[in-house]
């Protein structure tokens, strides 16, 4: 007892152990993503070789081929339709948002914008090549040359036809087209001449046309000795002619075939390894999918170079053609083979040799080959494999060792979910007390040797426990820490990939891949208990089909005890859970509705959920929508039971949007955590919040050529019944459609943001007399706050609410104009929702901001604030909400793309875990009301600790003198 009373001020300093305010993103984690790989060039930039990649996400990025690391990157408005590097520089061509062709010029090292030219787009049609310093755009039948170098026109060329391959050689530019089955070849000067009106024009040379060419076939460029030639094949055989005059025939390829390779493959098509680096080879593919390298000699004769290795059924193959500035080509080729990824790395010229290697993969977790690159690092002349798989990630190998992995499928995340931990006394991993009696081990020895072992697992365990970091071999790992911090994200992505992260750190915990599977939803079944995981359900879609898969949400689906999937033979329209729940694996029953039909079925299909939900199917009312794009919603209920776990639905209502109106974005809104039914005044009366569980807000738009109008519904999902509809004349998208409209409900308020052209897209119809407007261009945010009454202390009749008796909110409302775009949403929650929330806006710039709801209040007064608006915290109304640099929630980091932004509650009332993802993952703590429930950073622990041990002493003195008196007293 002495001893323990020793230790104990030292346990009590453990015990207050805490986070800091300046901690605040020491542990929060920002991953940067660029894409799945479209086109990767090799570099030499910044002293060594490095990839330059256009991905399809928009993005050009230089990444370290050493590291995998991003030396910089840019997130384009528009698709990269073209990439090349020439020297220092690369260039893109891109269609930019009002249809014009769009060249960029950038320098290698740095990133940094050195040229940007637009340029008249005229058809749909287009052939890019980059060859010498000159951009040949081809457009259906104008062929444009430009100088990348300045950006200028040098001329166009109009065409009789539409080309299908362009091909240079001898300062020629060869157009080769099959229009009607006849081939077709115009030749065009590329020399650059100077006419009498000092423009740059492009000579036509010469045009010719061979008949009875089949139509729709691919033609091949080869060049052999500063010769072109254009080889094709048909049913039958092979065929070729050389360019440069009409009077070449066409002749018979196949015969150039030896005896021995001749019946084998003059049936085979052809394909050509690159249109853009134009050599002697050419592909040859067997009705089997086999691909052989052929090369077309200037002896004239056809050889076969090399047979590639085979692939197993339903795989791919990929190929790619590097040619380097000294000559050399290098051709890359990769493809899967049971359990690994072959590669094979052939050096084309000037002396053909052949690297091949295999190399074990777990397509499990990625999926089949999807594209191959060939990176040469050009010091060392070595080739590395870049291999990009179904899942969108991408991964550099070198020999049979796989250098690095990044793990872009994350830059395609459509949906998550955030699961809870299990504590420490209720692990699912864990075989405890209760789960004994599963196994028949009840007796009393079982349970007191299992009690112990736990124990000393405990106390093996105490020291990490007091410092908070548990070791990674740890049981404890797998449970929540002790503020809520630690919780569990799983991704899903449009590419088919579920992903799980930890909170803490950001890092992968499991990851599966589903082929050929569209994951559109993730619902919590079941959360964690004591001796039961969560159950996660993801539903998937597969043309025809649709996938139920159910796992537990701690290991994810591959051989997990709690794993099932379901096909059925048919697609679903909607999902939704229900609030049955199964008795027996005590899971809440899902909802599985086709509208086809009319029909709702059951997921598990069982008596058990036929059971549950037969005590609250009268209670179940649902609404169908397409979402975004859409012009109507509709309500359903659900009637009697057909058939085990069936049920017909019927409609309640529909809402259908005027003409030329559609869903910009719709919003449900949530009515959890909520610390207080009302709003206290300053003279202490109340204004009652109108909270609506079934409320939903939907803006729309409706746009005209010469008009842009904004709509904002608050409708009843449950009755049917609109509660509002706010119009503002003139908003819309800056660049036209529904992306910069935002929506998002909450508690009893919505805020939404749009774009204001101004005057010029209002609708001619309104009276801009009686209409009052601020003729101005900006991004606005808006809210609107809805009370049972504006009139303080006054309440709804009934005190019972019911969505088709209730009577209608009362609304305040305000307008902001924001300075900056905005991409997403969010709303802040707590776990009693006493902390302010915040509203979190997702910029296009790449930052995440955090904006107060003070400063959102539609009660700010347009005069200075009165002492009694103070107490309410109410500031003086001011039309622009400024960015402080302080409630930047990713402070300087770029957190491109953000699409979604969600939060989450912790156990510290004032701190939520806020999630926001698009291109990058970011996961920031935020405190909108200050850190109240955390120790400052200049807590005083010598002062504290001093204390304890002072009252200590003074408590065990006083104690002895205590004593020695009561003794003393008893003796007298």
């Amino acid at each position: 007892m002495k001893v323990f009373r020793c230790l104990l001020p030292f346990l009590q300093f453990a015990t207050v152990f805490s986070i800091y305010a300046e901690e605040v993103g020491k542990l929060d984690w920002h991953q940067k993503y660029i894409g799945t790989p479209v086109t990767v060039v090799s570099v030499f930039a910044l002293e060594q070789s490095n990839l330059l990649i256009s991905t399809d996400r928009n993005v050009l990025a230089l990444v370290d081929q050493t590291t995998s690391d991003i030396i910089w990157r840019h997130q384009l408005d528009e698709e990269i339709l073209y990439l090349k590097a020439q020297g220092s520089k690369c260039f893109t061509i891109s269609i930019d948002q009002s249809s014009q062709y769009r060249l960029r010029s950038w320098t290698v090292d740095t990133g940094l914008n050195a040229m940007d030219k637009h340029y008249t787009k005229s058809s749909d049609s287009i052939n890019i090549n980059i060859v010498n310093n000159r951009l040949y755009l081809m457009e259906s039948k104008i062929l444009t040359v430009i100088d990348v170098t300045s950006g200028e026109i040098l001329y166009k060329v109009p065409l009789t036809f539409e080309p299908s391959l362009i091909t240079f050689g001898n300062e020629k530019v060869y157009l080769v087209g099959n229009p009607t089955n006849q081939l077709t070849v115009m030749v065009i000067d590329s020399k650059i001449g100077i006419d009498a009106f000092a423009q740059y024009v492009g000579n036509i040379v010469k045009s010719y046309s061979y008949n009875d060419i089949i139509n729709d076939i691919e033609l091949v460029p080869l060049a052999i000795n500063e010769e072109n030639y254009i080889v094709w094949s048909d049913s039958k055989e092979w065929h070729y002619i050389k360019l440069g005059d009409v009077s070449n025939p066409v002749l018979s390829l196949s015969n150039l075939l030896s005896s021995e390779l001749k019946p084998s493959f003059a049936s085979r098509s052809i394909k050509a390894i690159s249109t853009e680096t134009i050599g002697s080879h050419f592909l040859a593919i067997s009705a089997s999918n086999d691909y052989s390298l052929l090369q077309f000699s200037a002896t004239g004769s056809v050889d076969l170079i090399h047979k590639f290795a085979s692939t197993e059924a339903n795989s791919n193959q990929s190929f790619h053609l590097t040619e380097l500035n000294d000559g050399r080509k290098v051709l890359t080729y990769a493809t899967r083979a049971k359990a690994s990824i072959v590669s094979e790395v052939l050096h084309l010229e000037p002396k053909f040799f052949l690297q091949s290697h295999n190399f074990p993969f777990n397509f499990g977790n990625s999926g089949d080959v999807n594209k191959v690159f060939g990176h040469v690092n050009v010091p060392k002349k070595d080739v590395k494999v870049i291999v990009v798989t179904r899942d969108g990630s991408f991964h550099l190998l070198k020999g049979t060792k796989r250098v690095w992995t990044r793990e872009e499928s994350l830059s395609h995340i459509s949906k998550h979910l955030i699961l809870e931990l299990p504590s420490s006394q209720g692990s699912s991993s864990e075989v405890d007390e209760i789960g004994l009696e599963k196994d028949g081990k009840n007796g009393i020895l079982s349970r007191y040797v299992t009690r112990v072992q736990k124990h000393i697992g405990l106390l093996l365990n105490l020291g990490d426990y007091f410092t908070n970091s548990p070791k990674k071999n740890s049981n404890l790992n797998a449970v929540v820490d002790k503020y809520g911090f630690k919780k569990l994200i799983i991704f899903a992505t449009s590419t088919g990939k579920l992903i799980a992260m930890d909170t803490l750190s950001g890092k992968i915990l499991w990851q599966e891949f589903m082929p050929n599977v569209s994951i559109t939803q993730l619902l919590l079944t079941r959360d964690v208990r004591v001796v039961s995981p969560p159950l996660v359900v993801a539903i998937g879609l597969d043309q025809a089909k649709t996938h139920i898969i159910r796992f537990n949400g701690l290991i994810g689906p591959k051989n997990g005890p709690d794993t099932s999937t379901h096909i059925l033979q048919k697609r679903v329209d909607t999902v939704f859970l229900t609030n049955a729940v199964n008795h027996v694996s005590h899971e809440l029953v899902i909802a599985l509705v086709f509208t086809d039909s009319k029909k709702l079925e059951l997921y598990p299909k069982s008596s058990e959920s036929s059971s549950a939900f037969a005590l609250v199917k009268d209670s179940i009312n649902f609404y169908i929508t397409n979402g975004s794009g859409a012009n109507r919603i509709d309500g359903f209920h659900v009637n009697d039971e057909i058939d085990v776990g069936l049920y017909e639905i019927t409609s309640t209502w529909s809402f259908i949007l005027p003409p030329g109106e559609v869903i910009a974005s719709i919003s449900q809104t949530d009515t959890t955590n909520i610390a207080s039914i009302g709003r206290v005044l300053g003279t202490r009366s109340v204004l009652y919040k109108y909270l609506n569980p079934n409320l939903l807000a939907i803006a729309t738009l409706k746009e005209t050529e010469s008009s842009s109008t904004v709509y904002v519904y608050l409708f009843d999902s449950l009755s049917g019944t609109i509660h509002s509809r706010t119009i503002h004349h003139g908003a819309g998208s800056a660049v036209g459609g529904i992306k910069d409209i935002h929506i998002k409900a909450c508690e009893n308020f919505v805020v939404y943001t749009f774009w204001n052209h101004g005057k010029a897209k209002v609708d001619p119809s309104v009276d801009t007399e009686i209409v009052k407007f601020v003729d101005s261009k900006h991004y606005e945010i808006s809210i609107l706050e809805m009370y049972e009454s504006v009139i303080p202390d006054v309440r709804f009749a009934s005190t019972n609410f019911s969505s088709y008796e209730a009577e209608k909110p009362s609304y305040l409302a305000q307008s902001y104009v924001l300075q900056h775009g905005v991409s997403a949403l969010g709303v802040t929650t707590t776990q009693s929702g006493i902390t302010s929330r915040e509203i979190v806006l997702g910029l296009k710039h790449g930052q995440m901001l955090g904006v107060n709801r003070h400063q959102l209040n539609p009660r700010r007064p347009i005069h200075p604030p009165t002492a009694l608006e103070k107490e309410e915290l109410l500031e003086q109304y001011r039309p622009v909400i400024v960015s402080n640099p302080r409630d930047m929630a990713s402070y300087f980091l770029p957190v491109l793309g953000i699409t979604t932004i969600d939060s989450q509650p912790t156990n510290l009332e004032s701190t939520s875990i806020l999630l926001g993802y698009g291109l990058d993952i970011y996961q920031v703590r935020r405190t909108p009301s200050k850190p109240f429930d955390m120790l400052s950073e200049d807590f005083s622990y010598c002062q504290l600790i001093t204390s304890i041990v002072v009252l200590s002493i003074g408590v065990q003195t006083a104690k002895y003198y205590a004593t020695k008196k009561l003794l003393r007293e008893a003796w007298s």
